[in-house]
């Protein structure tokens, strides 16, 4: 079954233009089905993977020349989709998201 969230032929970022899955994807994926919810004791470790694995897909995803309107988009839509709490993490991706892209702005 397709999933809602994630269109099938990639996310639109332009009027002609799509961007398919990276290949930073799978572990976010990975990192997000493994998330906890905010009261899981082990969840500190759990976190520190999620936030390396929405830094590698930022980075790939500015790398590629994607606004930064449409990777929050992106990151939104793979939280939704994939994690079993998607409120409890996305007070942290989106700050995230938005410090890593702004951080790797400042740098270029």
């Amino acid at each position: 079954m397709p999933n809602p969230f994630i269109p099938p032929d990639g996310f639109p970022i332009g009027p002609t233009a799509t961007i398919g899955p990276t290949a930073a994807d799978a572990r976010l994926v990975e990192s997000l089905r493994a998330a906890p919810s905010r009261y899981h004791p082990g969840r500190q470790a759990a976190m520190r993977d999620l936030e390396a694995a929405v830094f590698a897909v930022v980075d790939e995803l500015r790398a590629r020349g994607v606004a930064p309107e449409k990777v929050l988009m992106i990151l939104k839509a793979h939280v939704a989709a994939q994690a079993a709490h998607p409120d409890d993490l996305l007070d942290d991706v989106v700050p995230w998201c938005i410090a890593r892209y702004y951080r790797q702005a400042a740098s270029a």
